[in-house]
């Protein structure tokens, strides 16, 4: 048990230290580059192509790539083959929803990287390529965790700021901007993350994307039902006419209204949502403090089979308990 302690807090601290300096180094190495291909692909859409650099030749002012950004050019390629087809498209919606300035194949040769690091590390400390595997699958899993988690704070934050935009909006259609005029203004004053995404869609309809297609993919890559509201009525409303203005103060209210039954509908299950953390931690925790001050007491468990059936049984009960007690604190509205 104290090995796979250490290769649980050895994966944790492979993982971070991996990604940390693989993300940062790209970064400081890449800035450069990274925004040369961004303006290189804008010319592209726009028709103003310009030459394509090869490679090895650097930049426009002549600068050469330095061998560790040729290494990482490589990798990513050699390992962003995996990131093809529906695959790769699905990876690429998940990564904008979180936010992260990163291709699929660039984040897929981040994750590589972290995985074999860490799996190398505990191996080489530990001996066993089964302990390896775990660590590499929690690095796996984390990481997968993390990107899940950054994708709903980004969507709420967004929520929480698309009542104010939708006043915004409203305020300057009634003052005679046309709605495109109305949505810089927005992206201009409001911050992220709605204003990177107006922004996108003012960007996109600007090399000539249909207006619709523009919204949907902003509605993509924001998983909120408020905004697939607000964008339902924006095409209706360029179909069959109508006052946008009433209708997205008229959404804005609606939305507000529903932000403060949320909040009021946390307040009043703030007490199961706790009972319900408490009860799936408590058996963890005591396991733990028995397995410190008394290893042996528990290892009978595992060595044992009829211990080993318990533990199963008791993990299962606790998932089942852990699901029926979110079901009933979960209200949507």
């Amino acid at each position: 048990m104290n090995q796979i302690h250490m290769a649980l807090m050895l994966a944790v601290t492979a993982f971070v230290t991996v990604t940390s300096l693989v993300l940062g180094l790209s970064r400081m190495l890449s800035r450069r580059s990274l925004m040369r291909r961004r303006l290189d692909q804008t010319e592209v859409w726009t028709g103003q192509m310009t030459p394509t650099l090869t490679s090895g030749q650097g930049d426009s002012t002549g600068e050469q790539q330095s061998p560790l950004i040729q290494i990482r050019d490589t990798w990513v390629q050699a390992v962003g083959r995996m990131q093809k087809g529906a695959r790769g498209r699905k990876l690429r919606l998940q990564l904008q929803r979180a936010g992260l300035a990163l291709t699929a194949e660039e984040y897929t040769a981040f994750l590589v990287a972290a995985l074999l690091g860490s799996g190398l590390a505990v191996y080489v400390l530990l001996q066993s390529i089964q302990t390896a595997a775990v660590a590499a699958a929690i690095v796996w899993l984390g990481a997968r965790t993390q990107l899940q988690r950054k994708a709903r704070l980004r969507a709420k934050a967004f929520d929480g700021q698309l009542a104010e935009a939708l006043n915004m909006l409203s305020n300057s259609l009634k003052a005679g901007y046309s709605f495109f005029q109305a949505m810089d203004v927005v992206s201009k004053e409001m911050d992220a993350p709605l204003a990177d995404e107006f922004r996108s869609v003012i960007r996109e309809t600007s090399v000539g994307m249909d207006v619709g297609d523009a919204l949907q993919g902003m509605a993509q890559r924001i998983n909120s039902e408020d905004l697939d509201l607000v964008i339902t009525a924006v095409l209706i409303q360029r179909q069959v006419g109508g006052n946008l203005s009433e209708i997205l103060e008229r959404i804005g209210g609606t939305i507000r209204e529903r932000v403060r039954l949320r909040g009021e509908v946390k307040t009043l299950t703030a007490q199961g949502r706790i009972s319900g953390l408490i009860i799936s931690l408590l058996p963890l925790a005591v396991g733990a403090f028995v397995m410190t001050v008394n290893p042996e007491y528990v290892t009978l468990l595992f060595r044992d089979p009829i211990g080993r059936l318990m533990l199963g049984m008791a993990v299962i009960g606790q998932i089942i308990g852990a699901v029926l007690i979110r079901k009933v604190v979960q209200i949507d509205i």
